[in-house]
C-alpha cells in the first residue's frame, strides 16, 4: 500500500510542478482532482506518522525523515515550505491584492468575500486567475513532497526496523 501512495505523491508532485511552472490557466475542475491526488498520500502519511509516533522509542517528524530519507530531503522540504509561504503571500495577497478573480454575470470582476470590488478586463481576469493558480499550485507540490518524504522514511523503517 505504501508503494502506491509513494507513486501517487510523485505523480502529484510532478503534475503540480508542471502546473506551477507552466503558467497555463487550468479550470478549477482540473485543479481539484490534482489537489485530491496530493492530499490522499498526505493523509496516509499523517496516519502512518501517528502510528509510528505511538511506538516506544519513536522520534518526531523531522528526525524520522532525516534518519531514513536522502540527506538533501530535509533542506529541500524546508526550502519548499518557505517558498510556498512566500508564493502564497506574493501571488494571492500582493499580486491579486487579496481579491479573487471571477466571471460574474457576464463580466469579469474582482471579488472580496462574494462582494464585487471592481470590474476588470478579460486580460486582467486571465492574469489574476493565473496568479491564483500559481499561488495554490505550490501547496500541491508541498503536500506531495512531504507525503513522499514521510512515506519513503516509513517504507525504509519497515524494511529495516533495527536501524
Amino acid at each position: 500500500m505504501i508503494r502506491f501512495f509513494l507513486w501517487l505523491s510523485v505523480v502529484a508532485f510532478l503534475a503540480g510542478s508542471a502546473v506551477h511552472v507552466s503558467h497555463v490557466l487550468l479550470p478549477r475542475v482540473v485543479v481539484f482532482p490534482l489537489s485530491v491526488m496530493a492530499m490522499a498520500p498526505f493523509a496516509v502519511a499523517v496516519v502512518r506518522m501517528h502510528k509510528t509516533r505511538s511506538e516506544p522509542g519513536s522520534r518526531n517528524f523531522w528526525h524520522t525523515i532525516a534518519a531514513s530519507a536522502p540527506p538533501c530531503v530535509r533542506p529541500a522540504l524546508l526550502f519548499l515550505l518557505a517558498y510556498t509561504v512566500f508564493n502564497f503571500v506574493f501571488s494571492l495577497l500582493y499580486l491579486n491584492e487579496g481579491f479573487t478573480p471571477a466571471a460574474y454575470e457576464h463580466r469579469y470582476v474582482m471579488l472580496s468575500h462574494s462582494t464585487v470590488v471592481r470590474e476588470i478586463t478579460r486580460g486582467e481576469y486571465l492574469r489574476h486567475a493565473a496568479y491564483e493558480l500559481r499561488g495554490l499550485s505550490t501547496h500541491i507540490v508541498l503536500f506531495a513532497a512531504v507525503s513522499w518524504a514521510v512515506l519513503r522514511a516509513e517504507q525504509r523503517r519497515v524494511a529495516c526496523p533495527l536501524s
